[in-house]
C-alpha cells in the first residue's frame, strides 16, 4: 500500500519514475511503520512536494524537501507551543487542542507553498495573496 502511494506521487508526467527519484522512493519505503508514512503522507504536505518534484517544478534538493521546515519550527515554537504550554497549565492535551494545533501547522504550510507558487515570500506578501490563498480550495483542512 505505501509502495503504491509512493509510486503515484513519483511517477513523472511520462509514466515512469525518474531515476535520480528512485534513492528517495526507497529511502521512504525503508521505514520501520508503513502505516505511519502512510498517515504523514496524507496529512502533510510531503504529498505536494513529492508531485513538484516528480512533475519537474521543483528540484530533487534539501533545499526543496525543507522548503519550510525553518519557517514553520519557528512558528510551531512561537505560537503554538507557548498558546498550548498557557492553557495547558500542568494538564493534558485533549485531542482537540492537539488537532487545532496540527490544522495551523498544515494551514501554515498550506499558505507558505501558495505564497512559494505566486513567486512570493512572507516578506514579499501582499492582500491580495492572502485573499487568493483564502479563496482557494486546496485551503481545506479537514
Amino acid at each position: 500500500m505505501l509502495a503504491d502511494r509512493v509510486d503515484a506521487l513519483l511517477t513523472g508526467t511520462d509514466g515512469s519514475i525518474a531515476a535520480a527519484l528512485l534513492p528517495l522512493r526507497e529511502a521512504i519505503l525503508a521505514t520501520n511503520n508503513a502505516q505511519a508514512a502512510l498517515s504523514h503522507l496524507g496529512r502533510s504536505r510531503a504529498h505536494d512536494v513529492l508531485a513538484e518534484i516528480a512533475a519537474g517544478r521543483a528540484p530533487l534538493t534539501h533545499a526543496t524537501l525543507d522548503q519550510h521546515g525553518p519557517i514553520i519550527a519557528l512558528f510551531a515554537r512561537t505560537h503554538l507551543l507557548r498558546r498550548l504550554r498557557r492553557h495547558l497549565n500542568g494538564s493534558a492535551l485533549q485531542p482537540g487542542a492537539a488537532y487545532r494545533a496540527r490544522a495551523e501547522l498544515a494551514a501554515s504550510s498550506l499558505f507558505l507553498t501558495h505564497l512559494r507558487r505566486r513567486g512570493r515570500t512572507l516578506a514579499t506578501c501582499r492582500q491580495i495573496d492572502l485573499n487568493a490563498c483564502i479563496a482557494s480550495p486546496r485551503l481545506t483542512i479537514d
